[in-house]
């Protein structure tokens, strides 16, 4: 079975600087992407979010759903796409 720490592993990053907008229960947040995967995403965003929630996250015109799976005090946070 595979665990997350693997995917975060396997997953090849790539290092972006882009404004994406995450959604969450109707409120939108204006972040920067920090890297992308296939699998989720490192974003910098100032609103605090909590490990766990269910967020949309807008880029390149694109909507995917995620959850947070990490928050750090600088303001980045993890994102695992659903």
């Amino acid at each position: 079975m595979r665990t997350l720490a693997d995917n975060r592993r396997h997953a090849v990053r790539t290092k972006v600087f882009e404004v994406s907008i995450i959604t969450l229960n109707g409120a939108e947040y204006r972040a920067h992407l920090l890297d992308v995967s296939d699998t989720g995403a490192r974003a910098h965003c100032t609103h605090r979010f909590e490990v766990g929630q269910r967020v949309k996250v807008r880029w390149n015109d694109a909507d995917r759903a995620a959850e947070v799976c990490w928050t750090q005090a600088d303001d980045r946070l993890g994102l695992r796409y659903l």
